[in-house]
């Protein structure tokens, strides 16, 4: 097989694999494999395709199709894994289901934007993600000629909710606790309700890490975003010591001392340490089994109409673990420890996030003060 002509032999990256990358007609593809012979063969397959006109973008394209092909050639390879993933959940959950259907050519800026207006009462972090997706996606479609680029311009964001978490709702915790019963990922998942973690945390901990005699769980290492590898806390405040609540206490005591792995939660298949990969699949899994027991349609093994939030992330249950706090009288500096917070403002913008326990709390407190001054 001849070698494509290329400036610069083809790199192999971290994750392993070659890339290359040729153009077509003014388009850039991007190539990538685990040998130099099927990085070469995937080249002359994919120019073969395109000479036979087995891979056709025009202005009659699908969005759909156009999002497949913006997402391979654009996207995939150009940054970390995690980033694609990201993209790739955006196009299939906040934009596809909207205009996917529709032609390139009869996209209008009216389109895009009530796509964006789905958004509404959402987090202000995943629909500014939604935003950005939108324009980087159909201004390449514009360079392209598929479409004009006055189409992307003046999008706004709708009215969302600020920060980029949010805490579960009781049918969510109620859910979440009954997929816990069942699914491997429950005690992992209920770690983090109950103690605060970062999933990044969740990672390293080994049966070490508890202290059952004293009631502690110690926090001194997370794995480092995006190198899959075990360090120190982003800053000293995520080395802390946190309490083990009774609810989780008893399960957590047993996995530790059932463990024959060196950290507690490990790869289902292969007993490994989790990576940010295998943390998302995990995550996935566990989310599209709290949907099926929400009432989720399935057909063919596939989730057609879901009933859980897609903003729904582990993330959240860290957030409610200090709204809990909140709820229980919990003074904000020692929330900010328990959280690992480096900065009080960030715990505080939590806290000012009233429940409606802490609001009747609140009622109760005050009435029982005034009127002891009626007395």
């Amino acid at each position: 097989m001849p070698r494509p002509k290329s400036t610069q032999p083809p790199a192999l990256g971290k994750d392993g694999l070659y890339r290359d990358t040729f153009y077509y007609k003014g388009k850039q593809y991007s190539i990538k494999a685990k040998t130099l012979p099927d990085l070469y063969a995937k080249i002359q397959i994919k120019k073969q395709q395109l000479e036979n006109g087995e891979i056709v973008v025009n202005k009659n394209t699908t969005v759909k199709r156009w999002l497949e092909e913006w997402l391979e050639t654009y996207r995939k390879g150009h940054g970390g894994d995690k980033n694609y993933r990201n993209y790739v959940s955006i196009v299939n959950h906040d934009i596809v289901p909207y205009i996917g259907v529709m032609r390139l050519c009869d996209l209008t800026q009216y389109d895009l934007q009530r796509t964006i207006n789905q958004q509404q009462g959402r987090s202000k972090s995943h629909a500014s993600h939604v935003l950005n997706t939108i324009r980087q996606a159909f201004r390449r479609a514009a360079i392209n000629g598929y479409l004009d680029l006055i189409v992307i311009e003046n999008l706004e964001l709708p009215k969302t909710k600020k920060g980029s978490h949010r805490e579960i709702t009781e049918e969510e915790r109620r859910l979440t606790l009954e997929t816990a019963k069942i699914h491997p990922g429950g005690l992992w998942v209920k770690t983090i309700l109950y103690l605060g973690l970062r999933p990044q945390e969740t990672v390293p901990l080994t049966p070490d890490d508890f202290d059952f005699k004293n009631g502690i769980l110690h926090i001194n290492k997370a794995l480092k975003s995006g190198a899959n590898k075990i360090g120190v806390p982003k800053t000293t405040a995520g080395i802390r010591e946190i309490p083990i609540p009774d609810i989780i206490y008893d399960e957590l005591k047993a996995a530790c001392e059932a463990c024959k792995t060196p950290t507690l939660f490990t790869q289902q298949t292969n007993d490994r340490r989790h990576t940010e990969a295998s943390l998302y699949c995990l995550w996935n899994s566990f989310k599209r089994q709290m949907d099926i027991l929400a009432g989720a349609k399935v057909y063919r093994n596939q989730i057609i109409e879901s009933k859980i939030a897609e903003d729904l992330t582990p993330y959240c249950y860290r957030h409610t673990y200090c709204t809990d706090l909140q709820d229980a009288g919990v003074p904000i500096n020692v929330a900010k420890y328990f959280m690992g917070h480096d900065d009080i403002k960030v715990t505080a913008s939590i806290y000012t996030h009233h429940s409606k326990k802490a609001s009747e709390d609140a009622r109760v407190l005050i009435n029982r003060h005034q009127s002891s001054k009626t007395k």
